[in-house]
Formats: structure tokens, C-alpha cells, sequence
């Protein structure tokens, strides 16, 4: 992504949907029924309201990469939130959270003193994952040996990596662990996990070409 792009409409989404008191995206919304999604998502509890790290974080990182796109206002505001979130904040503990800031970390267009503040509180976070958290996946939060906090991780992405080649199924692909609703959607999702088993296992050297 690069800094200076307009986005088109997925970053006009992002603008027109961002809670313009709180400055921050909610997990879900309204709709959240017209699709598959975990049994404890409901429109009406309150967690799901909106945060400041999940989603809030990652989102930001899109806002500067397509700034062109996005009032200055906005911008200005939501940064200001997440700074005051990273600055509150002793060790993320939630795999969720903590991927929304690593991925605004790995931002190479957010402003070097986001990035400083992030690598903050991230360092210990990453200090302290537990690689056996069925939530966490490492190979995605450190996409290639070179991304930030790899040589934190190191030791858990390896023995996430094993355990992930163990679990793959006889016909190559992967499977969700949880009801994925019905059999279409468990379909999707044996995609996508499959997709993203993959793409983690090659770019970390685990399969070959």
C-alpha cells in the first residue's frame, strides 16, 4: 500500500462509518445477521460497540496509506485515539488487539512516531504471547521472517508451523475448528484457512516451491 492513494470506495466506507464521537469503528453492525459470524455476535452487546485497538488500530494503518482519501480531521482524531490507547495500555493480552497493532505497526506509511509508540508497548506484548493460544496465529502477525517482532516470536511461530502441518487434512487442505454455521460457509472458510496456511507456512521457509 502506498501513501498518497485515494482507496476508492472501501476507504469512503471506512470515513463514512467511523463513530464521529468516539472516533472509532465497531467490530460489527446492524447487519452483522445477513451473515455468517460467531453465535455471540449481536448488534445489541455493547463490547462490539467499537474499540480503539480491535478494529481501530488496523484500520488506521489503511487511512494512511490512502490518505489522499480521508479529511484531514478524521485522520487527526483517530490518530489521536489509538495514541492514547497505546499510551494506556501495559501488555496487549488479546490476540485480536494485538494483531490490529502489529499491522498498523508494519504500516509503512503511518508517521515514524505512531510507529515508535507502537514498538512500545509491542515488544513486551510479543514477549509474552503464549504460541499455544488457538486465537493467535504467528505466522500472520509476523508475515515474513523480516517483519517487525519476528525474532521475538521465533520459537512459538515454529511450533505453530508444526503443529499446522500436522493438522493438515488428507486432501491438502485445512479445516475450521469451530461450527462454521452451515455447509457453505464451512466451505469458505476451509478456503481461506487453507489460503492463509499457505501463504504463512511458504513465506517462513516451512514449504518449498
Amino acid at each position: 500500500m502506498g501513501a498518497g492513494r485515494h482507496g476508492g470506495p472501501a476507504i469512503s466506507y471506512l470515513v463514512r462509518t467511523v463513530d464521529r464521537q468516539a472516533r472509532v469503528w465497531p467490530a460489527i453492525d446492524e447487519r452483522v445477521e445477513e451473515g455468517p459470524h460467531a453465535p455471540w455476535w449481536t448488534p445489541n452487546l455493547e463490547r462490539f460497540r467499537g474499540d480503539a485497538l480491535n478494529p481501530t488500530a488496523e484500520l488506521l494503518g489503511y487511512l494512511y496509506a490512502y490518505r489522499a482519501g480521508v479529511p484531514e480531521d478524521v485522520l487527526d482524531q483517530v490518530t489521536q485515539i489509538v495514541l492514547a490507547a497505546v499510551a494506556a495500555a501495559g501488555v496487549i493480552e488479546s490476540p485480536y488487539e494485538l494483531m490490529c497493532c502489529m499491522r498498523l505497526a508494519q504500516t509503512d506509511a503511518a508517521p515514524i512516531e505512531v510507529r515508535h509508540a507502537l514498538h512500545g508497548l509491542l515488544m513486551p506484548s510479543l514477549e509474552a504471547v503464549d504460541p499455544n493460544d488457538g486465537h493467535l496465529d504467528l505466522l500472520r502477525l509476523t508475515p515474513t521472517p523480516l517483519s517487525f517482532g519476528y525474532d521475538v516470536v521465533r520459537g512459538g511461530l515454529e511450533q505453530q508451523a508444526e503443529r499446522l502441518i500436522a493438522s493438515q487434512a488428507e486432501d491438502g487442505g485445512w479445516r475450521p475448528t469451530w461450527d462454521a454455521w452451515n455447509a457453505e460457509a464451512h466451505a469458505e472458510w476451509c478456503g481461506v484457512i487453507t489460503s492463509q496456511a499457505v501463504i504463512g507456512l511458504f513465506a517462513h521457509g516451512f514449504v518449498a516451491t
